[in-house]
């Protein structure tokens, strides 16, 4: 189900691109939103472990999962600014406080030269509650 839903996203983002760059915004929008969703209610993205210094999971075109602190996270860079062919990585400090993402390997889609700056984003989920697992 999950795989389904990202092919029909993306599919969607395809499509889009032939049909002018208002439609190509609102729909691009309209993936990020899913995709967020699907990041903060996926329980695969919560640690089981209670009690311990962690990053809270964030989203930001790229899901990031809750993670121990002093770990550092890879993923392929996001679809929808990037090409995803590079990796894009974040640190969780001692403190669990996400760190600026390093997208140095990463290619905008615009321009296809490397990315050079990170952005930091919020530690939080934007008051969305991790969903109960069952």
């Amino acid at each position: 189900m999950k795989c389904t839903a990202y092919a029909l996203m993306f599919f969607n983002f395809c499509v889009t691109l032939a049909n002018g760059s208002k439609a190509k915004k609102s729909n691009l929008e309209t993936i990020n939103k899913q995709l967020k969703r699907l990041c903060l209610t996926n329980p695969e993205n919560y640690l089981k472990e209670q009690n311990v210094v962690k990053c809270k999971i964030s989203y930001d075109s790229s899901c990031w999962k809750e993670t121990l602190a002093g770990q550092v996270i890879y993923q392929p860079c996001p679809f929808l600014r990037y090409d995803s062919t590079g990796n894009i990585s974040r640190r969780c400090d001692e403190h669990g406080k996400w760190q600026n993402e390093n997208i140095a390997n990463c290619r905008s889609l615009e321009s296809q030269e490397p990315a050079n700056t990170g952005k930091q984003t919020s530690n939080s989920s934007e008051g969305i509650p991790p969903q109960e697992v069952g």
